[in-house]
């Protein structure tokens, strides 16, 4: 789950249609790393990003990777703290030699669960600051 930060103080500053092109310029930069995956806008200023990896020992540097790279666009952000705009990430592991279950299988290990755990591990990096990636934790 990545969440542009400040996206309303964004939006407030240099008007929607400023803020659409904040999206897509985010979005793009999303959609251009080395990585076999999926990108999609989640709602508002949230994406949720799949990412495919045969090795899954350096997700973190990876994840800080796509981090990093939206704040090197360097897009104005005067009414945040960082002066440009930056994003958040909540981020989920999942081993490739398991399976996800269908949307309507109730366990914990549904598709539903691991966007809930993703979400609540944005929360965290949101609360820690923003800025930042925060992978989930039981």
């Amino acid at each position: 789950m990545v969440d542009i930060d400040y996206f309303k103080n964004y939006n407030d500053t240099y008007g929607h249609l400023q803020g659409d092109q904040c999206l897509i310029q985010v979005a793009q930069c999303l959609s251009h790393h080395p990585f076999e995956g999926l990108t999609t806008r989640y709602g508002g200023e949230e994406f949720v990003t799949i990412i495919i990896l045969d090795d899954l020992t350096d997700t973190a540097t990876l994840v800080e990777n796509i981090r990093k790279s939206i704040e090197a666009m360097q897009i104005s952000h005067e009414a945040s703290a960082f002066g440009v705009v930056t994003v958040s990430i909540g981020y989920v592991v999942h081993s490739v030699d398991e399976t996800i279950p269908k949307s309507n299988d109730n366990s914990a290990d549904s598709l539903e669960s691991f966007i809930l755990k993703a979400d609540q591990a944005l929360y965290q990096a949101k609360e820690n600051g923003r800025n930042q990636i925060k992978l989930y934790r039981e």
